[in-house]
């Protein structure tokens, strides 16, 4: 009874905070008078709904339009906005993804512990999409401060956006407090033998997650940034290709298989995972600094161009050291890019991996948001800053994460026999990693489930041509309607992953996979923006089930004892999928015509056909206990040579669908 008494005072204030949050944001924009001559009133709905179209062309967001003759009789009259400045319009069009955000997660945060009837449920995903509202809340303050806007406006918006954005907070942590108030105090989570009660568990996924969104701005600044720079040079399409495919796919193949495997049969006082991302990150922060330094390099070769070796001109020596220095980058870069996965089955209890899923999505889409509203802008005259800023962020934020996060402990490695070359125990390693991998039915229908679903996206490249050219829509409406999924989905996120916990990973990809065949066929049937809105809506809440769902199952089915290796196995026949199919796309809409309508097709043929391995998946999946699943048993090598398999997770803990785990590489 102490419990519910100690969480009433929670369970008032969380819900008075956010419907004064969301009437707060409303305030400017129903108060604001734009010109001193004339009122007028913006009203919240000339916000949240696009602008109305006038009969000659011009546009109308409920306010004057005058028309005045022109100079030139031929020419038809001026018209001209009652608005303040330009800046304003530009300033509201840039708030509408954001408000529409503000709102609705202030109102489905007011309403979740309402509508929702398991209560504990309702303040999670309270506390989710408060946190997302306050977000957005933050992204308005800051529009309002770095857009050029009249002093006016700034000073009706500053003090209501700030209360909201306190509000949303207030209300966001009265619902985890409600959470923890109510959660049993003898509680015990674990993970092989890491235990974790109520506290330990909210700290893992902070320090996890935390981790994430410096890894995430350190992935975007090389794949936004450094193709503008490569282009400022001189380079060629053939270049870049190069510089930001070849090179990263081709070290991948190579390092990723060897760096898992290692990695599952290293120990340390740190872990297994911990001192491969630790120990690289000063060398990966030091290549990613140097990139900035494009234009200083070419510069320098411009001015040596005489004594350059072997007749080189200075944009080839200069693309030469750049190509050094990408693959440095990218060989530091691997070791992260693939252990960093493998941590969370190691450290993340199964049973709320699908929340840790969604809460990981949300965490990226909010990073990729950062950078490209507040950095990308700056790439071209501010790039070192950029790059210095990101480096020092990753170096010291993830120097924490793997600071505050211990790994527990893990079964001893049977070392190899003596007696044998380092080339014969290399190649016994290679003969008995494909051995573990590719000969049980489960492992090889999953990769090829996922290296198919990857094959089916291989003409995706080809869809906002579609829509430019056979469906009559603007790139701004096609930008924004993908801006307004993408924000809805920031809301739909955790409660997807949530859903994932409850009714188990596999049944979850199962039925969004089924769910997005006749929707991805659907969009065949596109004509025109109202088709697409529509398709848009009903694909995006699936998509962000499956996307909450394919790194739990990875989790729940692969051998713990071995996770990296499979995860890194997996990958390998993505990247060999990739390398092939991207051309076989191009072929086929070459030899159409250039019908982009059939990349529809396209995608739901692969689609279809990896729904037939996940079938094959699902029954093998069955056939090894279904919801009390154990991954098949993995047979020792005949070869003394070769390394031994350690021994099974339940040699240190009881068996339990926790210990199973293993993450998937991305």
């Amino acid at each position: 009874m102490s419990k519910t008494l100690n969480a009433i005072p929670f369970q008032r204030i969380a819900p008075a905070a956010f419907l004064l949050g969301v009437v707060c944001t409303f305030l400017p924009f129903l108060n604001f008078n734009w010109d001193e001559a004339q009122t007028q009133k913006f009203s919240a709905i000339s916000l949240l709904l696009p602008p109305a179209e006038l009969p000659s062309g011009g546009r109308i967001d409920e306010f004057t339009v005058i028309e005045t003759p022109n100079d030139d009789p031929e020419k038809p009259p001026k018209r001209e906005e009652q608005f303040a400045h330009e800046a304003e319009h530009e300033f509201f069009s840039t708030l509408q993804p954001d408000a529409w955000v503000v709102v609705l997660g202030g109102v489905l945060a007011l309403l979740a512990p309402f509508i929702i009837p398991k209560k504990e449920l309702g303040h999670k995903i309270q506390a989710g999409a408060g946190l997302v509202a306050g977000f957005c809340a933050a992204i308005l303050i800051a529009d309002v401060y770095t857009m050029k806007v009249h002093e006016d406006a700034r000073v009706a918006f500053e003090p209501a956006l700030f209360a909201s954005l306190a509000l949303f907070l207030l209300g966001s942590a009265c619902a985890v407090g409600t959470l923890v108030v109510e959660m049993p105090k003898d509680a015990e989570y674990t993970v092989g033998t890491l235990k974790y009660n109520n506290w330990g568990l909210i700290a893992i996924f902070f320090w996890v997650l935390w981790g994430d969104f410096c890894f995430s701005l350190l992935g975007s600044i090389f794949g936004a940034i450094f193709p503008l720079q490569l282009n400022a040079l001189g380079a060629s399409p053939q270049h870049m290709a190069t510089m930001m495919s070849t090179i990263p796919a081709a070290l991948g193949m190579l390092l990723v298989p060897v760096i898992s495997f290692k990695s599952d049969r290293y120990r340390s006082r740190l872990g297994r995972r911990i001192p491969f991302m630790l120990f690289t990150a000063p060398f990966l922060c030091g290549s990613l600094v140097l990139l900035g330094y494009s234009r200083e390099i070419a510069e320098y070769m411009q001015a040596h161009a005489a004594s350059l070796p072997f007749g080189l001109s200075p944009l080839s020596a200069t693309l030469l050291v750049l190509g050094t220095i990408v693959v440095l980058y990218q060989f530091f870069g691997d070791f992260v890019g693939s252990v960093y996965y493998y941590l969370f089955a190691d450290v993340v209890p199964q049973q709320f991996m699908g929340q840790f899923m969604g809460l990981f999505r949300v965490i990226g889409a909010l990073a990729g948001y950062v950078f490209n509203t507040y950095a990308f802008g700056y790439a071209q005259t501010h790039t070192k800053a950029i790059y210095w800023s990101i480096a020092i962020l990753y170096l010291i934020g993830f120097g924490l994460m793997c600071w505050r996060i211990k790994e527990g402990q893990y079964p001893p490695v049977k070392q190899d026999a003596p007696g044998f070359d380092f080339f014969t125990k290399i190649l016994n390693s290679a003969r008995n990693y494909f051995k573990e991998c590719f000969t049980h039915p489960l492992f090889v229908c999953l990769f090829l489930f996922n290296a198919l679903w990857s094959m089916s996206n291989a003409c995706g490249i080809y869809r906002n041509i579609f829509y430019l050219e056979m469906c009559d829509i603007s790139l701004s409406e096609i930008g924004k309607v993908a801006g307004w999924m993408g924000l809805l989905s920031l809301v739909l996120y955790y409660p997807m992953g949530v859903l994932v916990d409850k009714v188990t990973p596999m049944r979850a990809l199962l039925m969004s996979t089924i769910l997005l065949i006749p929707s991805t066929l659907a969009g065949y049937f596109i004509t025109g923006k109202t088709s697409f809105i529509a398709v848009s809506m009903v694909t995006f809440p699936i998509n962000a089930i499956w996307d909450a769902t394919t790194m739990p199952l990875m989790v729940q089915m692969l051998p713990k004892e071995r996770f990296g290796q499979f995860c890194s196995a997996n990958a390998l026949v993505n990247n060999v999928a990739r390398l092939i199919i991207p051309q076989m796309g191009a072929a086929f809409i070459v030899y159409t015509g250039l019908n982009y309508r059939l990349i529809w097709i396209w995608q739901t043929v692969f689609m279809v056909i990896a729904f037939g391995c996940l079938v094959v998946v699902y029954l093998q999946w069955k056939r090894c206990g279904g919801d009390n699943y154990v991954a098949p048993s993995l047979d020792a090598p005949a070869d003394p040579g070769a390394p031994a398999l350690a021994e099974p997770a339940s040699a240190l803990a009881p068996a339990s669908a926790s210990e199973t785990s293993t993450a998937s590489a991305k």
